[in-house]
């Protein structure tokens, strides 16, 4: 991946989980404390390292509270502090950063790689102190970060390595890092009534609970009528109905549907396949998404019409992806 597009979907990433973090306390800005969170969800090497040492997503957390509450305390404050809710981002708008965490993503662009590791070695300079203050709290400290980034360095490469081309080059290709066990997130992905707990585009699913669940099956599925807070989704007609088709399920580690719309046969069905692969701290999520061949689709293989698809089958991919791990989070 060309360093444009690593720094893209790392800032894409980053910004996502970072934000997702900041609405389970009710906040629109996006600090420090949120972009380490998601550096500790991040499946590139940054992510990798900090898990190595024993970082979690609920560690971190947890001293971020401990900090904050400590920072009140030297103040004199004294507060109550309101309980997480449950993660809103994807239901709300008004989102950024903080000045200061823009500088770290900012300085880990430029002559960086832009890529994780480039954030959190930016992160780690940070001035302002917080960071170590956090790292004291999750007891290490930014050398040893830097000496986990280093080992994890020198281990050969993993398959995971973010966002990348699909074998198939129609398609497209996110993985992710999960923090919950592989079995867990199979259950998740293998129930078809849970299936708008993480798709995005699916309200409602009509299950016959006495059918096998087996390669061929069929669900019928509803688009979403209103958002979370109950807002009416305006959706044409055609593609109020899908059609879930499972293709493959080799539990405990790969499923895959194709999805089309029987209002629209014109449009293109999709294949969604998603494959789980256990590592510390959770697990690995590669999913990859692709439309039906034309019978022309190699002379638009590279048109811009077909470019400007791929770019919404990701953002719709990442969206996918997005959804299965907030489920756990």
């Amino acid at each position: 991946m060309s360093t444009f597009r690593t720094a893209a979907a790392t800032m894409q990433q980053l910004s996502q989980a970072g934000m997702e973090e900041a609405s389970r306390h009710g906040l629109r800005v996006g600090d420090l404390e949120h972009l380490f969170a998601a550096l500790v969800l991040n499946d590139q090497l940054a992510g990798r390292a900090l898990r190595t040492i024993g970082l979690s997503l609920e560690g971190v957390r947890d001293a971020t509270h401990r900090m904050n509450a400590a920072h009140l305390q030297r103040l004199g404050v004294t507060t109550m502090t309101a309980e997480p809710q449950r993660i809103n981002f994807h239901e709300t708008r008004g989102y950024e950063w903080t000045p200061r965490a823009m500088d770290v993503l900012t300085a880990a662009g430029g002559k960086n790689a832009g890529d994780a590791e480039a954030v959190l070695r930016a992160l780690l300079t940070e001035p302002s102190g917080l960071m170590n203050d956090l790292l004291a709290h999750l007891d290490t400290s930014a050398d040893a970060v830097r000496t986990a980034l280093a080992a994890e360095a020198a281990q050969p490469t993993p398959l995971s390595n973010g966002t990348r081309k699909s074998p198939d080059k129609r398609g497209v290709l996110v993985e992710i890092f999960v923090p919950a066990p592989s079995a867990a997130v199979w259950t998740l992905l293998a129930d078809p009534a849970r299936l708008p707990e993480w798709h995005y585009l699916i309200g409602s699913v009509e299950v016959d609970t006495a059918a096998e669940i087996v390669p061929g099956v069929i669900w019928a599925v509803l688009a979403p009528t209103h958002q979370p807070d109950g807002t009416p989704v305006r959706v044409k007609e055609r593609f109020r109905r899908h059609q879930m088709q499972l293709l493959v399920i080799e539990q405990p580690n790969r499923i895959s549907w194709r999805s089309s719309y029987p209002d629209f046969p014109r449009r293109r069905a999709i294949e969604l396949s998603i494959q789980i692969t256990a590592v510390a701290g959770g697990c690995q999520v590669r999913a990859t998404s692709s439309g039906t061949a034309g019978p022309t689709w190699k002379t638009l293989l590279f048109s811009p019409l077909c470019l400007l698809q791929r770019f919404l089958d990701w953002i719709s991919l990442t969206q996918i992806t997005a959804g299965i791990s907030r489920a756990f989070r």
